[in-house]
């Protein structure tokens, strides 16, 4: 499917005069921040903060191991394209051909109807796709995966998820573009 640029552009318009009156943007990412100067804000009308998560819910849950040996991957949120879940299954699958042991847990709504069908007719034994998650049930799904994987086309400029995934102790794997890739820290709590 073609973007549609002049809608792009026509969407930005209104958006850039609406940026020329403000006294103040407050961003959540240095990406962010680097698009809106590029949209022509002042560097001194910008206070870049990242948000933060409640830690207490993760405080009582320790990593769980398991008795097998295989790498068990996490994905949480949306099931489609733009995400990168196809590019996830992919990988997974290749990994499981050249043995390598390894298993991931999809929880999420789908949201594109191609992925939906290809997740619909997959029995790959190496993937589970299972329901959105509860909120109570998020600290354990961290605690026992050893990585959560957020390999998102999309530039995602400060999921939350990655901030949940360190306060639960899991490592993330993350795609290196957008806010994503100033989240983690290749080879210290993740790779890029």
């Amino acid at each position: 499917r073609l973007l549609d640029v002049e809608a792009f552009r026509a969407r930005q318009r209104p958006i850039v005069q609406v940026l020329a009156t403000v006294n103040l943007v407050v961003v959540n990412s240095a990406f962010l921040e680097g698009r809106i100067t590029r949209l022509g804000v002042p560097g001194d009308k910008i206070l870049n903060v990242r948000q933060g998560v409640a830690g207490d819910e993760f405080e009582s849950i320790d990593p769980i191991g398991s008795d097998d040996d295989a790498l068990k991957l996490l994905y949480l949120g949306q099931l489609s394209q733009h995400k990168g879940v196809d590019l996830l299954l992919d990988a997974v699958i290749s990994l499981a051909g050249e043995h390598v042991p390894v298993h991931l847990t999809l929880h999420g709504p789908s949201t594109d109807a191609v992925l939906a069908a290809r997740l619909e007719e997959l029995t790959h034994p190496a993937i589970t796709v299972a329901d959105p998650l509860r909120r109570q049930e998020l600290a354990y799904a961290l605690a026992t995966h050893d990585a959560l994987v957020v390999p998102s086309r999309w530039y995602d400029n400060s999921p939350n998820v990655i901030l949940e995934a360190f306060s639960a102790g899991c490592p993330v794997v993350t795609a290196n573009h957008g806010g994503m890739a100033e989240m983690v820290r290749h080879e210290v709590d993740g790779l890029l």
